[in-house]
């Protein structure tokens, strides 16, 4: 029962639904709203179905790419994940009733997106990583908008996320090139080359940076968020040596998940004040 229960979690990423929850909570604090519970369902279960889905889809990359999967290991039957997605994405869909009409309308056009992208969009160049760092920015766009109260803090903290997760996904599909071309994909380093496909990803990178220090001057100074702050831009850098320098791409985006996880808490402990 344990074994099943871990593999749903790692089927669904359940690590990355709670950074979501930590997005809207930093945001909702940064625009001065009320904390309500019932806004943090929606978004955590469109993200949990998201990935169950896209494990369904891509079982067959995955059986070349990544073979440690939950559905390519055998512990989770394929149908299992469908079932899964459907569940989820419903859960968030009922659940979206509770929220304002911005709130309501952000769940559900990030439901049909999110369908979208996992049936066609992930295949198209660079389109697909957008709408992956897009679904990294928008936590914290949407809690702005279900408090009523956006700011230009919100604002640079989305670009941040924007641009690290556009160059994090461009190197997930330098990763995945071997699967994607026995699919047919046509992902950015199948189309443009892995070479300029790494200068756009650094490019995106380049603009993380001055974003994210924007976002930490506009919260304010302290001694433990910015240690916080420079120990995540250490793993930023280490990160980019592993994709560089050591040709581990997965490695590397495994070192920026700690990057940005470590932006989070920095920008969650500033906006709670001293």
């Amino acid at each position: 029962m344990l074994n099943k229960f871990k593999a749903y979690v790692k089927l669904t990423r359940a690590e990355h639904g709670l950074l979501v929850i930590v997005g809207i909570l930093i945001g909702i604090i940064i625009s001065h709203g009320n904390i309500n519970p019932l806004f943090f369902i929606p978004p955590f279960f469109v993200e949990l179905g998201a990935f169950a889905l896209n494990d369904y889809m891509d079982y067959e990359s995955d059986k070349i790419n990544k073979r440690d999967r939950p559905i390519t290991k055998g512990d989770i039957k394929k149908e299992e994940a469908l079932i899964v997605s459907i569940v989820c994405f419903f859960i968030s869909l009922i659940s979206a009733f509770s929220l304002n009409i911005g709130g309501i309308i952000v769940i559900i056009t990030f439901i049909i997106l999110s369908i979208l992208y996992d049936i066609y969009l992930k295949k198209l160049p660079l389109i697909g990583n957008m709408f992956i760092a897009f679904s990294m920015a928008i936590p914290f766009i949407y809690a702005g908008i279900v408090v009523n109260s956006l700011n230009d803090t919100i604002l640079y903290i989305s670009l941040s996320a924007f641009f690290i997760g556009l160059g994090r996904e461009i190197i997930k599909t330098i990763e995945d090139i071997k699967g994607d071309l026995k699919i047919n994909a046509r992902t950015l380093p199948i189309v443009i080359g892995i070479k300029s496909a790494k200068y756009i990803a650094y490019i995106s990178f380049l603009l993380f940076i001055p974003f994210s220090i924007l976002a930490y001057m506009s919260l304010g100074f302290s001694y433990i968020s910015f240690i916080m702050l420079f120990v995540a831009y250490l793993t930023f850098i280490y990160a980019l040596y592993l994709f560089e320098f050591k040709n581990n791409a997965r490695a590397s985006r495994k070192a920026m998940f700690i990057t940005i996880t470590l932006g989070l808490i920095t920008y969650l402990l500033q906006s709670m004040g001293p």
